[in-house]
């Protein structure tokens, strides 16, 4: 019998990723507010907005994104090299960590 245990210890990454593929991913709820003003803030266009926002709903890459909003993955790349030029960031997951700060500020003046 396999010990998950003293495999994660040990390193096994077939385990961690196993472990890691059964954790669900729970999407973030953006309200149109929040998305409001970060499109204000930040001058994003109205497909940008709907990519990002696909992207934090649905919780996916690009090709997940691609396939809610029903277009390329490639024109989903171009809007979010836009969205990063726009914030500064580099990476999806900075992207996201921007906006969930950006949520917890404009909320605390509520």
């Amino acid at each position: 019998m396999h010990d998950f245990t003293a495999s994660v210890a040990m390193g096994d990454r077939r385990d961690k990723s196993a472990a890691a593929e059964a954790r669900p991913v729970r999407p973030l709820q953006l309200t149109e507010t929040s998305l409001a003003n970060l499109a204000e803030k930040y001058r994003f266009t109205p497909a940008e907005l709907r990519v990002l926002r696909a992207l934090l709903e649905e919780a996916g890459g690009v090709r997940a994104v691609a396939q809610t909003l029903g277009v390329s993955s490639a024109t989903v790349k171009t809007h979010l090299h836009h969205l990063f030029q726009k914030t500064g960031t580099r990476r999806q997951v900075d992207l996201v960590k921007l906006v969930i700060a950006s949520m917890h500020t404009s909320t605390d003046g509520d």
